[in-house]
């Protein structure tokens, strides 16, 4: 049986509920995050013990993208990032799939990035790699290598490490040049934490302005 909150109503119902709230961040937390926190719980590992979440995020992408641009939704999808599973699958974790998914529905029509998703990036890329790497995170990373114009605002040890060239584009056919919220952004790389465990980045830019 699914977990309490993830699939008490129907799609259609609670979807609904999300779009009319489109602009209310307290509203859209309230009904996202019991459902993302379920997504980040490492005892809740096969998508069929999420009940109708999944297709209600994918609905929801379709109908109004720019939920998940929203700061408390961005912040839930940034931490589902960040979580370590475990050793990442070919296909890698649905669970970060999906919020790979629902960042490029939010920003693929966005010039300005959040500077929190390019911390999320090189944390991954430079590190346990459980995401960066999957076929369906290529249009989100090609992007997000954008964010970089000059080989001088990203170190060569992390570049190399990173397996990118600052300035570059990536695989995806048509990258777009991306910016980010903060010309500069100041991230200092911590240890990674285990399933469950809170953010690792101090994303101190962002928290100046």
């Amino acid at each position: 049986m699914p977990p309490k909150g993830s699939g008490a109503s129907s799609v259609d119902e609670w979807v609904g509920r999300l779009v009319a709230a489109k602009d209310k961040d307290s509203d859209l937390e309230s009904i996202l995050k019991p459902r993302m926190e379920l997504l980040m719980d490492p005892k809740f590992n096969r998508p069929e013990q999420h009940g109708n979440t999944i297709a209600g995020l994918q609905e929801t992408a379709k109908k109004c993208p720019s939920i998940f641009s929203r700061p408390p939704i961005l912040k839930l999808l940034l931490d589902l990032l960040r979580v370590v599973f475990g050793p990442a699958p070919r296909e890698g974790h649905f669970q970060q799939n999906l919020a790979v998914e629902l960042l490029w529905a939010a920003y693929q029509d966005v010039e300005h990035w959040p500077t929190g998703l390019v911390g999320v990036f090189l944390a991954d890329a430079m590190d346990k790699r459980s995401w960066v790497d999957s076929a369906g995170s290529s249009s989100l990373v090609a992007n997000i290598v954008t964010a970089f114009p000059t080989s001088s605002c990203l170190p060569q040890a992390a570049a190399q490490k990173a397996h990118i060239r600052p300035g570059q584009p990536g695989n995806d056919p048509d990258p777009k040049r991306r910016k980010t919220e903060h010309p500069s952004p100041n991230l200092s790389a911590q240890a990674a934490p285990k399933a469950g465990d809170g953010a690792f980045f101090e994303e101190e830019e962002m928290l100046a302005g």
